[in-house]
């Protein structure tokens, strides 16, 4: 009798507890894309409003605002220093805490020889339109390069959180032919736009 009573409040508790430890990711990680947003913001305060670099290869004397490799066990998943060091990354001089470039949902973990584990340190991603000309996925697009260029602030976003299987290099890709830089893939969840504002939906 006293199993049975058990096994029916678990029942009850543990649904209450999921949903609660998700609504907490999920403002954790829309806390994450205000700060993102923030830096994003500054930097182009203190650079005559061009906006910060998103690039697959990064440029050592103007570096993208993380820097960035390809998806696995690759430093730019795994070494803090392409997220927090100066030299490599323009939002190191505003954020300092690695935390804010992971969702923290996210629960990837590289294996490593001897059965070391590495978590993966970044989630997010930069539309790929924000990319001065001569990058961006399929060559032929337009490229925001100040913020001035965006006349669609609350329909355009900056920062994405990718589904773990696609991350890859920081900046997002959007299929050709895209109809607007503010489309995206529907099964990713969290956004932030150029108004400051976050956004999630369910995958």
């Amino acid at each position: 009798m006293v199993i049975a009573i058990i096994a029916i409040l678990a029942g009850l508790l543990l649904p209450a507890l999921a949903r609660a430890k998700a609504k907490a990711h999920q403002i954790s990680c829309m806390n994450n894309h205000r700060q993102l947003g923030i830096a994003w913001t500054f930097y182009q305060d203190d650079n005559n409003g061009n906006l910060p670099h998103n690039l697959r290869q990064n440029i050592s004397s103007n570096p993208s605002w993380v820097d960035s490799t390809v998806h696995g066990d690759t430093p730019g998943m795994s070494d803090p220093n392409y997220l927090i060091d100066p030299r490599r990354a323009a939002f190191a001089k505003y954020l300092r805490d690695v935390k804010v470039y992971k969702c923290p949902a996210e629960t990837t973990v590289f294996k490593r020889p001897g059965g070391k584990t590495v978590p993966k340190l970044r989630s997010y991603s930069m539309n790929d339109y924000i990319t001065p000309p001569g990058g961006g996925s399929w060559g032929t697009q337009y490229h925001f390069r100040r913020g001035t260029d965006m006349l669609r602030p609350s329909n355009t976003f900056v920062f994405i959180d990718v589904e773990p299987g696609s991350m890859c290099y920081t900046p997002f890709r959007i299929q050709a032919p895209p109809p607007s830089p503010s489309r995206f893939d529907e099964s990713l969840r969290y956004v932030s736009y150029l108004s400051h504002h976050a956004a999630c939906g369910e995958p």
